[in-house]
């Protein structure tokens, strides 16, 4: 990969927003060391994975097989004259919602959608950077304060996308499938959400065996995150944790996952 310097600004820009929002920015760039970086990403998915091992209480069997052939990530674009910012922000984890007290979003069968959140955000970053697009993420871990309050203040970013797992009170339902938000406020975000929208269905369309791409839906969504976005911004329920389906794939296609919304990401970008 081209190293294209160290982008001493930004990182002074990052490095102020942490110090305002209160909380730990995790900043990566593509013009520095991918190796470290995919390395740490790695190592948060995996630390993702050997949590959700130890509370599933039950092991869940995969509804449907997925493709062995899929298509390879596409290369880093061509050099730009400056890299563009991505915020990730895993949707739940400590102090979300509240102060000090974990929040581990829907919980279907022993397994979080926190975690889940987590692991795809971790993929999306790792697919990004070697796409060369700097990345931002609100949280690596479970651990630390992530108070939903400061978790989309990101003014230096080009785009900002929350990830999340559906789910309804009944234990099983028969909804599937990806959603897509985007702010009331927002009209213009329409179309970002529309982008990862068809990109992550037709990813899973082709990756997923059983899925329907016509599963999906964008919409109007009054979340907190959206509204008070200060750069364009889109909300992903990747699908239904009390959905069988879903959650056979939201477990185990993670990467495939990751690989459709930086597809849509990419698309959002080089179309403005």
């Amino acid at each position: 990969m081209t190293n294209r310097g160290f982008d001493f600004k930004r990182c002074a820009r990052t490095a102020l927003a942490t110090l305002v929002l209160g909380m730990p920015l995790y900043s990566l760039s593509s013009s520095s060391d991918i190796n470290s970086q995919s390395s740490m990403l790695e190592q948060t998915a995996s630390a993702a994975t050997s949590k959700t091992q130890k509370k599933q209480t039950v092991k869940q069997k995969p509804t449907q097989k997925y493709h062995t052939q899929t298509k390879p990530a596409q290369t880093q674009p061509a050099i730009q004259k400056q890299r563009k910012l991505i915020a990730i922000d895993p949707g739940h984890g400590m102090s979300n919602s509240q102060s000090n007290v974990y929040d581990p979003g829907a919980v279907r069968d022993g397994v979080e959608e926190a975690t889940i959140n987590l692991r795809v955000a971790a993929y999306l970053g790792q697919d990004l950077i070697n796409r060369g697009y700097d990345v931002v993420l609100t949280r690596l871990d479970d651990e630390t304060p992530c108070p939903i309050t400061k978790r989309n203040k990101f003014s230096d970013a080009d785009l900002f996308v929350s990830l999340h797992c559906n789910s309804s009170k009944s234990e099983e339902t028969k909804a599937t499938g990806v959603r897509v938000f985007y702010s009331p406020k927002r009209q213009s975000d329409k179309t970002f959400a529309a982008n990862i929208e068809d990109a992550l269905s037709q990813t899973l369309t082709e990756g997923v065996q059983g899925y329907s791409e016509k599963n999906k839906a964008v919409y109007e969504g009054n979340f907190l995150v959206l509204n008070t976005s200060r750069v364009p911004a889109a909300l992903v329920e990747m699908g239904y944790m009390n959905n069988s389906f879903d959650r056979a794939y939201l477990q185990e296609a993670e990467k495939l996952i990751a690989r459709g919304i930086a597809n849509g990401l990419d698309k959002q970008l080089k179309t403005k």
